[in-house]
């Protein structure tokens, strides 16, 4: 029930228990820089696919590369290969009719009790995006007529108060209703999208909240569930505040990085699992940096975070003589290269079916629709979140706020010769004053 992109330094495809339309399978890393260009599909380039206008075929979308600049997001969402299904429904006809017709968005736009109607069901369309990469049927629409069910992108977790803005109203606003980011991960290929941070100012302030969403009371310091866990009723475990449920959360994170490459082998940008956690967190104080692979993480996302991010670049790496996770995704529903849409649907497979085939047809229809409904209300047709969460670099983790980033940054600013940050034995300095409340 999400919709992401993650634009990767190096396109990585979508895990197979993520969510496919509305899950852009991109992933970025929060700290590597991206120089090269080395993209799926390098056949067909924007230009040309934007000057061929009807000609057009939906069989050229997989040899266009994913986009690197504003203009070729651009084109990507106008670009309008004309569609044929071989069995098409009567929900098929009418998506169709829709698609090959944008200036009914456009005038719908317009008139604020149609308007509202308009966001509703493209709502309600991300609603129904998630797990077969394809489209609504009828039998949904009509089931979403009696619950009223419409996609949101958050959840309600102890720290955020209710009734805030949702990451499906960003979507659909020209204003910004997040804090807006002004870091961003050094891979950042979408540069031209604005950035909003999930933490705002709320995160610091509801962290002593009881977290009763995330089950990372489940979990021990090794980033693994309890093995009593396994065998007992979860309701058994002592709640914790999202404050104390932070080093779990930051080692299930670490964890997960570890990462292998086509040929099967660990590659050494992620978590050795030949090394104890302890080692590893080590190892990121000596300056190694843990990139994330991309893959959904409920606990996080939407235990911890209230995002329902699906897959998601998680990753851990150090600056400003702090370690810190970080979380980066983007909202939105491009559909080409390796990491979009089309890539993960069964038109790519020699051996799909007509009725497979049909689906990834299906979905490419509503992808652009639902970036189309966001151009329609002034907004830019997605956007990113990215959070960094600075903690301390010693057995406790304990998470800093960003009022104390500073004072942090210089108490654990002594280097010892190799011993990696904090480890010094001088006695230390403190120069920076605690910010006041």
């Amino acid at each position: 029930m999400a919709f992401r992109i993650k634009n990767p330094f190096r396109p990585q495809p979508t895990l197979s228990n993520q969510r496919t339309l509305g899950r852009d399978g991109r992933v970025i890393s929060p700290v590597r820089q991206n120089d090269d260009d080395t993209r799926e599909g390098t056949v067909l380039d924007y230009k040309d696919a934007v000057a061929m206008g009807d000609n057009l075929k939906f069989e050229d979308l997989s040899r266009i590369k994913d986009p690197r600049t504003a203009e070729e997001y651009d084109a990507s969402i106008s670009m309008q290969p004309d569609i044929e299904m071989s069995n098409p429904s009567l929900m098929d006809r009418g998506v169709k009719f829709l698609y090959d017709n944008p200036i009914i968005g456009k005038v719908a736009s317009k008139y604020p009790l149609i308007n509202e109607a308009y966001k509703g069901a493209t709502k309600f369309m991300m609603a129904k995006s998630g797990g077969k990469g394809g489209g609504v049927s009828m039998d949904e629409i009509i089931e979403n007529i009696k619950s009223g069910e419409n996609y949101t992108g958050s959840d309600q977790v102890g720290w955020k108060s209710e009734g805030g803005p949702t990451l499906a109203d960003q979507f659909l606003s020209p204003k910004d209703l997040f804090k807006v980011q002004d870091e961003a991960p050094k891979s950042d290929d979408y540069g031209w999208m604005k950035t909003y941070s999930l933490k705002g100012d709320e995160f610091d302030k509801g962290i002593d909240a009881v977290d009763t969403t995330s089950n990372y009371e489940l979990y021990g310091r090794d980033g693994l569930i309890k093995p009593e866990a396994l065998e007992s009723d979860s309701s058994n475990f002592d709640k914790r505040t999202y404050r104390e449920n932070f080093p779990y959360a930051l080692a299930d994170v670490m964890r997960r990085t570890e990462a292998y490459d086509d040929r099967g082998d660990l590659k050494d940008s992620g978590y050795n699992p030949n090394k104890s956690m302890e080692e590893n967190f080590k190892d990121l104080y000596r300056g190694k940096t843990f990139y994330g692979t991309g893959e959904e993480n409920i606990n996080l996302g939407r235990g911890y975070l209230g995002a329902d991010m699906g897959g998601m670049r998680a990753g851990v790496s150090t600056k400003g003589n702090l370690p810190y996770m970080s979380v980066w995704d983007a909202n939105d529903y491009q559909t080409l290269g390796k990491g979009g849409w089309l890539a993960k649907w069964e038109k790519n497979n020699p051996n799909a079916t007509a009725q497979e085939k049909d689906q990834a047809k299906r979905g490419y229809m509503q992808a652009q629709l639902l970036s189309r409904a966001s151009r329609d209300q002034g907004a830019a047709g997605g956007f990113k979140t990215y959070d960094q969460f600075f903690f301390t670099p010693d057995k406790y983790q304990d998470y800093i706020s960003d009022e104390d980033k500073e004072f942090m940054q210089e108490f654990y600013g002594i280097h010892d010769a190799g011993g990696g940050m904090g480890s010094g034995s001088e006695p230390i300095v403190i120069n920076a004053t605690r910010k006041k409340k």
